[in-house]
């Protein structure tokens, strides 16, 4: 290819911007450059500045795929440019081929060329020339005299010559362009200012060799205030106008549903509006690529992730979830368009994978619109501006794997550009992961009692004011109690609303069970608030007296039934099942069962909006639970051979524990079927013994239950030992399935079986078949507190040793991966966020209500346990609080404050520069080109630079820093740190960085103009690595600490303020006692902070010989521990250093005992009566009225 040529005797980037204006004029409003000879058909979609080609000064495809490449001169005569031209499209001629057109494009032509255009354009179309025209054509061959005829003669007919004068606005093209504008407009008076707008944009694009589509046309209009008329028929610019006010009514549809709580049962209960109630769902990013396990909010997840598995079981608010996910993202501008498609209609409509397209998802979607709307985001050409939410996996049955092929095709294909988020109960979560998506478990509400409270005060507005309060009040009291008697309830949203609603409505605290207990009675309720006012005559009589409240019950049964056997449901089959159930059970006649069913389907409907009709005449369940409570009272009454058909069908699909559970809770005759069912046994005898765990069983289903499980756990024994593993070849699931061993689910299932003194010799020969001795520990533990609560007493002396020796095995550990001696004396592979041992956590919450003999040796086992109680609902709570009750003090973490923002944080206000910032493009040598695509979802930025506290660095302390120590490695090193701090993508940071150094610092604003950035967020959470992260970071964290820069190392305790690890904080600790800790204060705070023993630490920092660090001892002392419970405090309030006591803030009243007073500037001692150092100018004694001030200088 041929170098570039003829820049020397260019015009210039003026003349070219106003070429390129017009074409991007013509390209908006869809009109040819017919001067060129463009069909009708055809008009510009998208311009290149110096491009890489031999033509290389503007660059233009057309609608049709065609191509023109254009060299611009302001005045062209036969002379050196033009020679130079020609030249160049000979280059291309040999380079390209002759398919493109080349252009030559000039203001004036002049000479003997001056009749070029019209010359070239009869030649082609065979006119008659003139004489200045035959000229021109002459003038051309004769400079092109050295190439062969043949290809002088192809040159001449791939050759154009387009005269226009654009060089500026006053330029005659301008005003036809003005005129073509206008066209488009909804206001005439702004063309000229869109021409601007247009001519701007250029003229950057110019500067930069950038590119422009139509698309990046009309929205530079948007952005630059001008109204387009929109008009699907219309000319492009009004067909993306029309494509965006389709997305825009989109959005305020589902905006519509911002903040709404609907209520699980309607019962004249009023929809409830929380502000901010997106703010407040979290999750737990729980993935094997993840460096760990890691709450946050779910917009933060969303944005971070971008694809994923949203998990959460029965009732756990997932429909909620997606909506709110969905009102909030439609509500705020610059973010993804969400579509939701309910899995379970897809599953019905698409009988094998290949049936699942685009065209069949879509249809799928909850609002009808979404199939346009879709179309008109692939027209504005940024499908990555999709997220598609697909809610319900585990509701496709036995549909789950053809759905699952399916979509695998999808993501991976037409949607791999967009945000995908799939949402399921964890029953199905294995099958969920061939997606190869990331998986997050939703958490449970922080505050649980906080949304049904306002639902209470909601519904107490309908009452007289006098007294209201007091009602209120009574209410939570009762809410509180059923949830206090029910602790598997209160971390359930659904089933906590319902509670709710049921006291509001009740003069009693009934107690509650189970989960089946509360989501019957919120059924039956509903029916008796039917049949009281049916019998006061408060309804239509439009059931004649037939509708009563033993039908409306069998009639919700009915429709339950229908949606598990399939889902969607149609209005009139729901209605046809209903009306059969009426004249088979009940013998009404058919044209009565039919008006029945009717009446009874428009009850469930609209009165209790349990099974909701759609717009489509599609029936949906508000829940999922309450189809598997229909299905459970179906089956509990049903035949015998229904009942085994059904438990056959159940075992086989792993996706119906929570119906089988809910059955079993209706009729234990079930167990007795699944335990005798031929195929699924082992997963059959494992349901039946959950259920067996918290409920009570007949003796004869108990030792059927038990024979099962010891010929289970007989059977199975590993087939691998530890120390012939490679475990850094295994995934996470193989990684737990051999630790675990095929065999101990069953004897922790055994051990926690409820079972009669009659039966526990049997189950005990279970435990006694695990294959390690720590296993039968943790076993038998289970089995004796499990007897306690069983025998209704507290645990013996004799249960007591037992459930101390399994609390002291080793604690749950959390992180990376890695390998380390255990117990068994073999290296083990740990997994991160995974127990040690299966049921560990649940152990200490199973035996807290039976212990009535604690000793503070069970108090010092059962306090840690707190810190991994995240894998149980309040379980924290609850050791902490019956630890307390128990009469022992509850040692809390003493926390130091974070260190202050102001520390980081720039006195002027001023971000990092791309000088600081480079720093990052170091961190990684991969190349990224971003996609338009990735506007919205790469983050990473706002993390690095406008989120986080680095941010907002000191921009003159920096430089100073930089000037006066090599601080480069240490910068990198230092946000590398932050990309791991926030699971960020270095490489897709380094190309945003590589963006903003082409505009030098000024240019960091222009993030955002291109959209790469939405907008600064006014909030996000800060960068801090997770607890668990030291181990693999101790040398990074440590040569951080260690750097010159005060600034490098104040920002690395921001970062590692979270983290506890002895052996980093060991590590900090023999820095300061070599003298490599240039930092002291900094050092001394974060060793004592990440240290698991900060009493310990503390203690060890104040026996240093440097009196600097015993200062820094006392400060920390102070902040930390103002009553004194640490032993430290103690110690340094009797020191015999006046100025330690009052720094670790010692009462005033020993003052008198101490010998003397060390000065903070210079370290040396003075007598007591001195005030002002004597050895150094500066320091004087500190008055406990300026102690802070001290403390606050440093």
């Amino acid at each position: 290819m041929g170098s570039r040529g003829g820049q020397a005797n260019e015009a210039g980037s003026s003349y070219r911007a106003g070429v390129a204006t017009l074409i991007a004029v013509l390209g908006l409003v869809g009109r040819p450059i017919l001067a060129l000879e463009y069909a009708s058909n055809q008009s510009p979609n998208l311009f290149e500045f110096e491009t890489t080609d031999p033509l290389d000064d503007i660059a233009m495809t057309d609608t049709d795929g065609s191509r023109a490449f254009f060299q611009c001169k302001r005045t062209c005569g036969r002379d050196a440019a033009l020679r130079s031209a020609l030249h160049q499209i000979i280059t291309h001629t040999q380079t390209v081929g002759f398919d493109d057109r080349l252009i030559i494009a000039s203001a004036d032509f002049i000479g003997a060329i001056r009749e070029l255009p019209t010359a070239l354009r009869k030649r082609r179309n065979g006119g008659v020339l003139t004489s200045r025209e035959r000229n021109a054509i002459t003038a051309i061959r004769e400079e092109l005299s050295q190439q062969d005829c043949q290809e002088t003669e192809r040159v001449l007919d791939t050759l154009y010559a387009w005269r226009v004068d654009a060089a500026d606005t006053v330029s005659p093209e301008y005003e036809p362009a003005a005129a073509w504008m206008s066209t488009i407009l909804a206001s005439n008076v702004q063309a000229d200012s869109a021409l601007a707008v247009i001519r701007t944009l250029v003229h950057r694009l110019a500067a930069s060799a950038g590119t422009c589509t139509v698309i990046e046309s009309w929205e530079a209009l948007f952005a630059g205030g001008i109204t387009l008329k929109p008009d699907l028929a219309g000319a492009p610019a009004q067909q993306l106008e029309a494509h965006k006010r389709r997305i825009e009514e989109y959005r305020k549809l589902l905006a519509a549903n911002q903040g709404i709580v609907r209520t699980p049962i309607k019962c004249s209960v009023p929809e409830l509006n929380v502000t901010g109630l997106i703010n407040t769902i979290q999750a737990l990013v729980d993935d094997e690529d993840a460096k760990s396990r890691s709450t946050s909010t779910l917009l933060n997840i969303t944005r971070r992730l971008r694809r994923f598995i949203l998990h959460a079981g029965p009732g756990a608010g997932k429909t909620t979830t997606i909506e709110q996910l969905a009102a909030h993202y439609s509500a705020t501008p610059d973010t993804p368009v969400p579509i939701i498609v309910r899995l379970r209609k897809l599953a019905r409509k698409a009988e094998f994978p290949t049936d699942i397209s685009m065209r069949v998802l879509l249809s799928c979607a909850d609002h009808a619109e979404a199939e346009q709307v879709y179309d008109s985001i692939r027209a504005l050409g940024d499908l990555g501006k999709v997220i598609f939410i697909l809610d319900g996996l585990d509701e496709c049955r036995t549909s789950v794997h053809d759905v699952l092929s399916g979509l695998r095709r999808l993501t991976t294909g037409p949607m791999r550009e967009a945000g995908v988020i799939v949402t399921t109960r964890p029953s199905v979560l294995d099958q969920a992961r061939q997606l190869d998506l990331p998986t997050v478990s939703l958490s449970e509400p922080k505050s649980p009692r906080s949304i049904p409270l306002q639902l209470i005060g909601k519904i107490a507005q309908d009452r007289p004011s006098d007294g209201r309060a007091e009602w209120v009040r009574q209410k939570t009291i009762s809410f509180d109690q059923v949830l206090e008697r029910s602790r598997d309830i209160s971390g359930v949203p659904l089933l906590s609303m319902i509670v709710a609603i049921l006291v509001a409505g009740s003069d009693n605290s009934e107690a509650t069970s189970s989960a089946a207990d509360v989501l019957e009675r919120a059924v039956r309720t509903g029916v008796d608030e039917h049949e009281r006012r049916r019998t006061n005559g408060e309804l239509i009589p439009y059931d004649n007296g037939l509708l009563t409240a033993p039908r409306l019950f069998d009639a919700y049964v009915s429709i339950g039934r229908a949606l598990a056997i399939s889902q969607p449901l149609s209005l009139a089959d729901s209605t046809r099942s209903v009306a059969e159930t009426f004249m088979q059970a009940w013998g009404i006649p058919p044209r009565d069962a039919e008006e029945l069913a009717s009446a009874s389907v428009v009850f469930w409907d609209e009165t209790m909006s349990i099974f909701v009709a759609n717009s489509s005449g599609i029936v949906e369940a508000r829940s999922q639970q309450f189809v598997e409570l229909a299905d459970a009272l179906w089956v509990a009454s049903a035949s015998s051979d229904d009942r085994d058909a059904w438990i056959t069908n159940a075992l086989r699909d792993a996706s119906m524990i929570d119906t089988v559970l809910l059955a079993l809770s209706k009729s234990t005759e079930l167990a007795d079927a699944a335990l005798t069912a031929e195929n699924y046994c082992e997963r059959a005898v494992l349901w039946v013994a959950r259920y067996g765990s918290e409920n009570s069983l007949p003796a004869t289903t108990l030792e059927r239950c038990l024979s099962l499980l010891h010929s289970n756990a007989e059977e199975k024994h590993r087939t691998q030992r530890y120390e012939e593993v490679d475990w850094d070849s295994l995934d996470r699931d193989a990684s737990v399935a051999l630790r675990d061993g095929p065999q101990w689910q069953f004897v922790l299932a055994a051990a926690r079986l409820r079972c009669p003194a009659k039966l526990r010799a049997l189950r005990n020969s279970i435990l006694s078949l695990a294959e390690y001795p720590d296993e039968k520990i943790i076993a038998d533990a289970f089995a004796r507190v499990t007897d306690a609560s069983v025998d209704n007493r507290s645990m013996t002396e004799e249960d007591l040793d037992a459930f101390v020796s399994a609390l002291s095995l080793p604690l749950p550990q959390h992180g990376e991966p890695f390998t380390e001696e255990t117990r068994r004396g073999s290296i083990f592979h740990l997994v991160s966020g995974e127990p040690l041992l299966t049921g560990r956590v649940e152990l200490v919450g199973s035996a807290l209500s039976f212990i009535s003999n604690f000793t503070s040796e069970i108090a010092q086992l059962m306090e840690p346990y707190a810190s991994f109680a995240s894998f149980s609902s309040g379980l924290e709570i609850r050791i902490l609080s019956t630890l307390r009750a128990a009469g022992y003090p509850v040692q809390q973490n003493h926390t130091i404050p974070p260190l202050h923002r102001k520390l980081v944080e720039a006195p002027d206000g001023r971000r990092w520069g791309v000088h600081e910032i480079e720093a990052i493009g170091r961190v990684t040598d991969k190349s990224v080109n971003l996609r338009p695509s990735e506007l919205w979802w790469a983050t990473e930025i706002f993390d690095l630079i406008d989120a986080m506290d680095l941010g907002k660095a000191s921009y003159q302390e920096m430089t100073r820093e930089l000037w006066t120590a090599e601080i480069s490695d240490d910068l990198t090193r230092l946000t590398r740190l932050y990309c791991v701090a926030l699971d960020a993508d270095p490489a897709r940071v380094r190309a945003i960085v590589e963006k903003a150094k082409a505009g030098g610092d000024d240019e960091l604003q222009e993030l955002i103009s291109i959209g790469y950035i939405s907008m600064p967020p006014p909030y996000q959470r800060s960068a801090i690595l997770a607890p668990d992260s030291a181990d693999q970071l101790q040398d990074e964290i440590l040569y951080l600490m260690s750097s010159p820069s005060n600034f490098i190392a104040r920002a690395t305790c921001r970062i590692i303020w979270n983290i506890k690890s002895q052996v980093l904080s060991e590590k900090l600790l023999s820095m300061m006692k070599s003298d490599e800790a240039p930092h002291r204060y900094l050092t001394s705070i974060i060793a004592f902070q990440t240290s698991i023993t900060p009493d310990r630490m503390l203690r060890q920092i104040s026996e240093m010989k440097d009196p600097e660090f015993i200062h820094h001892a006392a400060r920390i002392s102070s902040t930390v521990d103002t009553e004194g419970h640490m032993s430290t405090t103690r110690y340094l309030w009797a020191s015999d250093d006046l100025t330690i006591r009052i720094l670790s803030g010692a009462p005033e009243s020993e003052d008198h005992t101490a010998i003397y007073w060390s000065c903070d500037r210079c370290w040396n001692q003075n007598k007591i009566p001195e005030e002002d150092c004597q050895h150094c100018p500066k320091g004087f004694l500190p008055d406990r009225t300026s102690r802070s001030k001290t403390h606050n200088r440093v």
